[in-house]
């Protein structure tokens, strides 16, 4: 996977593990600025392009020149309809936990 679609599916997760896994996680300030630098991925460029790729999935106002076709197809598989069934049927325990372990060990989330 390229430097940059793992960023992309990093910074995602965070948001996916922050937001839906109730009062577990929280972001660490910086986390994702130090990944994208391990990574030697533009955290600008990359984040503004996972953030118009999602407003671009939930239908709301986006910067069209912020996309980058790869990005973007990334950022739409993590929320499709069967990833969103996941996410929140019988496998989120699992998933919440799985991937908020992973994000603690790569220093972007920390346990509340």
């Amino acid at each position: 996977m390229e430097a940059e679609q793992y960023f992309a599916i990093t910074s995602v997760r965070e948001t996916t593990v922050s937001t839906w896994c109730g009062n577990e996680y929280e972001p660490v300030p910086d986390g994702l600025l130090k990944v994208a630098d391990r990574l030697g991925v533009d955290f600008s460029k990359i984040e503004d392009a996972v953030g118009a790729a999602m407003k671009l999935v939930f239908n709301r106002e986006y910067d069209r020149a912020a996309l980058i076709p790869h990005i973007t197809r990334g950022v739409t598989s993590l929320y499709s309809d069967e990833e969103y069934k996941k996410w929140h049927g019988p496998q989120k325990a699992d998933l919440c936990r799985g991937w908020g372990n992973t994000l603690v060990e790569l220093g972007v989330l920390r346990k509340k």
